[in-house]
């Protein structure tokens, strides 16, 4: 069951849903309440809680089945009732945004908790004392804790823990006791610039694999860490760092060493040319770095080496570190799937690429990769795409996201021939696609999301296998091509978040394969005049488009809808609304400005649900209400004056309505 949209309440007889299983109360329910009898939910096994909650009620310890637990921008919620204590199944309990400054002690009793995340609680001051009593917990997530300065001693005593995960936290070290969690194998320490200590008991980590301390203010890091033997991947991203161990030759299982950033460091100790595994050096922006050591030569199995703005590392080096330091080796080293393994053609056989974080360029010869089908370039803010991307002829899945400064794509992208799927996120400095996107013929999906762009090309008509097309928070986007309708394809469509796309072009009612329209936040006024030609289409969806206060008449022509348009604006429907004969639901919804009901609705003999709830200028229903005998549920929330001498088939079908049932 899903709880959303203005909700104020969830009456008491939600304990009577015996077989619920998943209770989902979203956060545009701002003001729901949680009954006590949410406590009766015995086969319960999934919660998710947003919005603005300021208790939950004690009852909640009596969720014995529940598993999962989810408590998401809840910006009033102060504390969790001391029960909580009770769940006894549960294994996942996720907390952000919420105003805690403290979580209860019997949180420590959650004996089959697994997995525990703590995002964006800024008020929380501490965690409880015996945390390290919840013996199960094998993931620990804290980040965005601004208040919280120290982690509890007993954290070294959680035997199970394989994952710590911390990120932007005022915490100046972490608990000597840290030796203790025998099963770690992950630690990652990132953006807490306050971090400036590793205590030396983290040389007792023997199943440590990764090691992670980025954007940290350590200036140097213990002896004890070389005594990490199983530590394969090392980072260490700390602008403050001068030096490294001496002894850093004895983790002998080491293949990753990125001190990308140390802008303080001087030397790497000659005891580097040690590490015979290791293949990736990455000290990228050293720049105070004078020299590599004289027995880099040594390191036989290295095939990657980083030395971005510091070029002058390689005057006088031998020819194989030279070969280490351009592009090939360094896609060796991005490839994240391959067939071969670490051989001499493994490029030619690689499959699925991943590029995250601190990449600048992406190497003329990626084009190489002859057999490459997935390329996923994320939060590599600085990326560019070099023109030989075009050369991916076996491209299939492209994402791009997160490439903050990424201006233009190449027109080569036009050469994908087998790219089926394109998703572009989060490019804020990207304001155009190149017209050569229109040759994407085998193109199926493209997703567009939160870029700078201020129109699309015309040959976007041209994607002629295009069946979904998603356009999510472009708000400088202005208009859409003229001729979208050509797209004979397309199936679904999503606008969203588009602060200036005041209107929709003519040619959408030429979509004759359209099944689903869904609208959010756009400030139009009205759909096109052609919306009736489109003969395909099962759902409209028109979200929280405040300006929206017509819809035409053509939307009678939709044969086929079966959920048409809910949550708009509306001040007035169209007066053939009952030639909509295979409408089952219809939610008018919190309409504002809705005076009348057309009489034809009345004749729509298949609708089962309509809802005018919070429709408060709605004077009347239609004299004919009772001629709509599927009507099985009415909702008149906020308006109950409708049912007035309405005929007790209607006002038995607003006695039924039950606003969080699924399947109306």
């Amino acid at each position: 069951m899903s709880i959303c949209r203005g909700v104020e309440w969830l009456p008491h007889c939600v304990g009577d849903l015996s077989a619920l299983t998943d209770l989902w109360v979203c956060r545009d329910a701002e003001r729901a309440r949680l009954p006590d009898s949410v406590g009766d939910l015995v086969t319960l096994t999934t919660l998710q809680i947003s919005g603005r909650l300021c208790t939950l009620p004690a009852s909640i310890g009596n969720l014995y089945a529940l598993t999962k637990l989810f408590i998401v921008d809840c910006d009033w919620l102060t504390a969790l009732p001391a029960t909580i204590g009770n769940l006894k199944s549960l294994s996942r309990l996720h907390l952000a945004s919420c105003a805690m400054t403290g979580l209860p002690a019997c949180l420590s009793q959650l004996e089959a908790l697994t997995k525990l995340s703590i995002v964006l609680l800024s008020e929380l001051k501490s965690l409880p004392p015996r945390l390290g009593d919840l013996a199960a917990l094998t993931e620990l997530t804290i980040s965005q804790c601004d208040a919280l300065t120290a982690l509890p001693s007993s954290l070294g005593s959680q035997r199970s823990l394989r994952k710590l995960f911390l990120e932007e936290l005022p915490i100046t070290t972490l608990p000597d006791s840290i030796g203790g969690l025998a099963a770690l194998t992950s630690l990652e320490v990132h953006t807490c610039r306050a971090f400036s200590r590793l205590p030396h008991g983290v040389g007792e980590l023997r199943a440590l694999t990764r090691l992670s301390l980025v954007e940290c203010g350590l200036t140097a890091l213990p002896g004890a860490l070389c005594r990490l033997s199983a530590l394969v991947h090392l980072d260490v991203f700390s602008p403050l760092l001068t030096a490294l161990p001496t002894r850093l030759c004895d983790l002998r299982a080491l293949t990753r060493l990125n001190l990308w950033r140390c802008e303080d460091l001087v030397a790497l100790p000659d005891s580097i040319c040690d590490l015979q595994s290791l293949r990736v050096l990455d000290v990228g922006c050293c720049r105070t770095l004078k020299r590599l050591p004289a027995r880099m030569g040594e390191l036989t199995a290295l095939s990657g080496l980083g030395v971005h703005g510091c070029a002058w590392l390689l005057d006088g080096a031998p020819d194989a570190i030279r070969a280490a330091a351009s592009d090939l080796p360094l896609l060796r080293a991005l490839v994240r799937v391959t067939e071969a393994g670490p051989c001499a053609d493994a490029l030619a056989l690689a499959k699925s690429m991943s590029i995250r974080g601190g990449m600048e360029w992406l190497p003329h010869c990626v084009g190489d990769l002859s057999a490459l089908t997935d390329l996923d370039l994320s939060d590599a803010e600085r990326a560019r795409l070099p023109d030989s991307i075009g050369d991916l002829v076996t491209l299939t899945t492209l994402q791009i996201s997160g490439c903050g400064r990424l201006r233009t794509l190449p027109a080569s992208i036009g050469s994908l021939h087998a790219l089926t799927q394109l998703f572009i996120e989060d490019c804020d400095e990207l304001t155009a696609l190149p017209s050569t996107i229109g040759n994407l013929k085998s193109l199926t999906s493209l997703d567009l999301a939160s870029c700078a762009m201020t129109g699309l090309p015309a040959r976007l008509i041209q994607l002629e296998a295009l069946t979904e097309l998603s356009i999510v928070s472009l708000s400088e986007l202005k208009s859409l091509p003229p001729r979208l309708g050509d797209l004979a394809a397309l199936t679904e469509l999503t606008l969203s978040q588009c602060d200036v796309l005041t209107a929709l072009p003519g040619s959408l009612g030429s979509l004759r394969s359209l099944r689903k329209l869904f609208l959010e936040e756009l400030p139009i006024k009205t759909l096109p005049t052609s919306i009736g030609g489109l003969a395909a289409l099962t759902s409209l969806d028109v979200h929280a488009c405040h300006n929206f206060s017509r819809l035409p008449h053509g939307v009678s022509e939709l044969r086929a809808a079966r959920t048409p348009v809910s949550n708009a604006c509306l001040a007035v429907l169209p007066a053939r609304l009952g030639d909509l004969r295979a409408l089952t639901r219809l939610d008018l919804s919190m309409c504002d400005e809705l005076v009348a009901l057309p009489d034809s609705i009345c004749d729509l003999q298949s609708l089962r649900v309509l809802d005018v709830g919070c429709c408060r200028t709605l004077k009347r229903l239609p004299a004919r209400m009772g001629e709509l005998t599927a009507l099985s549920a009415l909702g008149v929330h906020g308006c109950e004056w409708l049912l007035d001498g309405a005929p007790d088939s209607v006002r038995a079908a607003a006695s039924n309505f039950n606003p969080y049932a699924e399947d109306w």
